[in-house]
């Protein structure tokens, strides 16, 4: 957030585009991005070039949730009276981007565990496609 009040959010989307670069530059990592870096299509090709690009998804009342008591850390919604309205608008907004990813999970109504065992049956579907197109 300090990024984003001192010098913007072009700044800090220059930021985070160089930090996925190194990130997907490492062997063997998971990478957590946040909803606005996969807007990005550099940054959307850099992190599926070889690995599983998974979007997690959430109703805009699901993400309010989850996201309220920290909405003051978010630059992209803090101050708007209208949390969910907010959250529906950036993700209307990311739709287009957010369409390109094929493995789509939503979280809306999932458990942390219920999320990763979706994650995992992902992986393991595409490790199974691989093999049978080999």
């Amino acid at each position: 957030r300090e990024i984003f009040a001192e010098q913007g959010e072009k700044a800090f989307r220059a930021l985070e585009r160089q930090v996925v670069r190194e990130a997907c530059a490492q062997e063997d990592v998971v990478i957590a991005a946040g909803g606005g870096a996969v807007v990005d299509r550099e940054n959307r090709e850099a992190l599926a070039a070889g690995a599983l690009l998974v979007c997690l998804v959430a109703s805009p009342a699901a993400v309010a949730r989850r996201v309220g008591h920290d909405v003051a850390k978010r630059p992209l919604l803090a101050g708007y009276p209208d949390l969910v309205g907010r959250i529906r608008e950036l993700l209307d907004e990311r739709e287009s981007a957010y369409a390109q990813i094929p493995c789509r999970i939503d979280t809306s109504e999932l458990g942390v565990g219920a999320v990763v065992d979706a994650i995992e049956r992902e992986i393991e579907r595409v490790e199974n496609d691989a093999g049978a197109g080999s």
